[in-house]
């Protein structure tokens, strides 16, 4: 396996810029000329979740995870993509591995607060969202979400504080 390809750079910047088809195209060429490049896998089946082919998204993630089993990004793309496919228990099992590996892994942290709250695990969703928040103080989401789940537990006063937080750091931020 020779990485990386120095047209993945080019790719990974339409890919931001929402140009997802030539970051597709992009993907894809290096596969064809490199079918070992796991970020190219990786890369082409987030585009493919992010399409709704989450079918395919999973075989392209799960076949790059191959090469690169314990790359936490990998991991908590691959738990999107299960946890859309129906598999909360591998999508769950995904995103604990991925911020066992990178405690600093906030998407992990916040989607695995996500899936424990979906689930009605709320203890355990309140963790997630605070581990989310001890790492990014800032994201407006996880105090949102936080404040859902104290809600939940009748902590009023926490789930205020929560939302005006999040309102505080996104203002526009309507479900806050």
């Amino acid at each position: 396996m020779s990485e990386p390809d120095p047209r993945i750079h080019t790719a990974i910047a339409h890919h931001r810029a929402g140009q997802i088809d030539e970051a597709a195209a992009i993907y894809a060429a290096i596969l064809a000329d490199n079918p070992d490049s796991g970020s190219a896998m990786h890369l082409l089946g987030v585009i493919a979740h992010q399409r709704g082919d989450h079918a395919r998204a999973r075989e392209l993630i799960q076949a790059a995870l191959s090469y690169y089993p314990n790359d936490p990004g990998m991991l908590s793309n691959f738990g999107l993509v299960l946890q859309a496919l129906g598999d909360n228990n591998g999508a769950m099992q995904a995103f604990q591995t991925s911020v066992l590996i990178r405690p600093q892994n906030v998407a992990a942290w916040f989607n695995l607060g996500n899936l424990l709250t979906a689930a009605g695990r709320l203890d355990e969703s309140i963790e997630a969202y605070q581990q989310t928040l001890l790492v990014d103080p800032n994201h407006a989401e996880a105090s949102n979400n936080l404040g859902v789940a104290l809600l939940s537990k009748g902590d009023l006063a926490g789930a205020t504080e929560c939302y005006q937080r999040a309102v505080a750091i996104k203002p526009e931020y309507v479900s806050a």
